[in-house]
């Protein structure tokens, strides 16, 4: 395992070097990450709107990853109903964006400000989770090219572990234990909960998934 110790300088760059003292990536990351957030507006129907199309994109390209590594058969009915909303969630966010920027611009009050720490909390949550998406996508990109860029696969998915190490860092806020480690322990009891010891694609569609929260729960 390569370890690094750190040093912060005058200007707050971080720069790495080889050395004895392993550094704590979530906050290192952590000092990147925008908390000037307070106070912050954002166009809340808007707001919505694209959480809405990052949840049922999510929802759709998951039939195709458990067809294509499952062999869960899609169902036409269930793919068109989803197909319909993801569609439908587009054009609503797209004339919100339209909506929300003609009214900014004739200075119209905007629909929210973060005032609480839950708005806060909730905002960091969104940052995070579409920015895995948002990169996860561009690891992606790489399929169509002729070659894969496997120097730019590692960059996305080092930023991929940026947004991660966000929500780490809320639960570390929150005084929730649980960090990286934690998580990870309990992911590999839970699989093995779910499929023993070798994958399975009847295992992967047939969980018992009261007993994997209980895993997950640490009981």
């Amino acid at each position: 395992m390569i370890k690094f110790n750190y040093i912060l300088t005058n200007n707050r760059n971080i720069k790495l070097s080889r050395g004895f003292m392993t550094f704590n990536y979530e906050e290192l990351a952590g000092r990147t990450e925008n908390r000037e957030l307070d106070q912050k507006q954002y166009p809340k129907e808007l707001f919505k709107n694209v959480i809405n199309v990052a949840i049922l994109s999510g929802q759709f390209l998951d039939l195709y990853k458990k067809h294509y590594f499952y062999n869960k058969k899609i169902d036409q009915q269930e793919l068109a109903n989803l197909t319909s909303k993801l569609i439908g969630a587009i054009d609503r966010t797209a004339m919100a964006t339209t909506s929300e920027v003609a009214e900014c611009d004739y200075g119209a009050e905007i629909n929210h400000t973060l005032t609480t720490q839950e708005d806060i909390l909730r905002a960091r949550l969104f940052h995070s989770g579409v920015g895995m998406i948002t990169e996860a996508g561009e690891i992606l990109e790489n399929l169509p090219k002729h070659n894969i860029d496997w120097v730019n696969v590692g960059e996305e998915l080092g930023d991929v572990d940026w947004y991660q190490a966000i929500i780490l860092n809320i639960l570390k806020d929150l005084n929730i234990p649980l960090d990286e480690n934690i998580i990870r322990e309990r992911n590999i009891l839970k699989l093995a909960k779910r499929y023993g010891e070798k994958f399975s694609d009847f295992s992967a569609t047939h969980r018992d998934l009261e007993s994997e929260r209980k895993i997950l729960e640490g009981k």
